[in-house]
Parts: C-alpha cells; structure tokens; sequence
C-alpha cells in the first residue's frame, strides 16, 4: 500500500504493510519522499470508532509498540485520526 499525507503544505509519501492478523494491528512505514525519506517506523492501530483510528509509531523504528501511550522519552507517538469527506 501506498500512502500520502499533507504535513502543513510539506507532502510525505512512502509504503505502508499492514498485518491484520495480530492484535494489535501491525504496521510497517517506509518514507520515500517528503520529511520522511529513508526512515521506517513501526506502528500499532486500533479502531476507535467506525471513522476514527489510534495508532501508536516507535519513533526509532526499531520495536512496535508496546501500548498506545506516549512514552517520557517520546520514542512512542500516539495519533488519533477521523476519516473527512473527500471535498473537505
């Protein structure tokens, strides 16, 4: 999978693996373009609402997280997102 994001007009762009067969939910990035080139982060997600998702990142890319809870040394990012409407 491909994904794209609009970081405040600086566009970020890579791969994304998602492994729905665990619990969490596993997911592997790899930045290609954008702030993000060559670095890979590891990820968590869970469904907190039909269109809302959590999803932990281990900054340092080196473990998956463990919770969704941000830690001291801010390694672990928490994010929430909400689906919007295409035309928003």
């Amino acid at each position: 999978r491909r994904y794209v994001v609009d970081l405040a007009g600086n566009m970020d762009s890579g791969s994304c693996t998602i492994n729905l067969d665990t619990n969490p939910i596993k997911m592997r990035i790899e930045g290609q373009q954008g702030p993000n080139a060559g670095r890979r982060f590891l990820a968590v997600l869970e469904f907190v609402a039909d269109d809302e998702i959590r999803i932990a990142y281990d900054l340092s890319g080196t473990q998956y997280p463990k919770s969704f809870d941000p830690t001291s040394d801010d390694s672990n990012y928490v994010a929430t997102f909400k689906k919007c409407r295409a035309d928003s």
